[in-house]
């Protein structure tokens, strides 16, 4: 009896794990997915309102923050605090202040490292653009992530299903062992 409950215990255990391998994959490509979003919002911003890039950081901020909750809000947030450094006194240079505030954010997220030199080049690639190339090149980088994103949620797809298999194969195996 007690190696039957041993037995399942560890094909769930197995399972679960497989499950959260799954999972992290996935939420890989909702990153992915939010940082094209703000890309897109900030070359839209940029496209409509043709501000300055910290009234373009606070206003993109104030509108992924509505969603009051997840990466998205802290996204928001890192946004706002990176527009009002710059309308600060203290005169640090933008490239400074986006790999200070992003940099922290990023470290959270499931990235690669090239990915998220990526992002903390993002400064480099527009600071002293006009609006039109500013644009052209924030557009950029959302199409960008958005394909890896795509790219990432297909990969996990395909992952998922050999990762679940795979899970549940050994946890049987370690459960047979266990019994035999």
């Amino acid at each position: 009896m007690l190696s039957a409950v041993g037995a399942c215990v560890t094909v769930a255990g197995s399972i679960g794990a497989g499950y959260c391998l799954c999972r992290e994959k996935s939420e890989r490509a909702a990153q992915l997915f939010l940082l094209g979003r703000m890309f897109e919002m900030t070359a839209g911003e940029i496209g409509y309102s043709r501000s300055f890039l910290p009234d373009i950081f606070s206003e993109t901020g104030r509108r992924l923050g509505r969603a009051q909750k997840g990466a998205s809000a802290e996204l928001g947030s890192v946004l706002i605090r990176a527009g009002e450094r710059m309308l600060d006194e203290k005169g640090q240079p933008v490239e400074t202040i986006w790999k200070e505030e992003m940099g922290i954010f990023l470290k959270k997220l499931l990235l690669t490292a090239d990915e998220e030199r990526e992002v903390l080049s993002f400064p480099d690639a527009v600071c002293y653009l006009d609006g039109e190339r500013q644009k052209q090149a924030v557009e950029r980088f959302a199409v960008i992530f958005r394909e890896r994103a795509e790219e990432a949620l297909k990969k996990a797809g395909q992952e998922k299903r050999t990762v679940m298999a795979v899970s549940a194969a050994c946890g049987m195996l370690t459960a047979l062992l266990l019994v035999w």
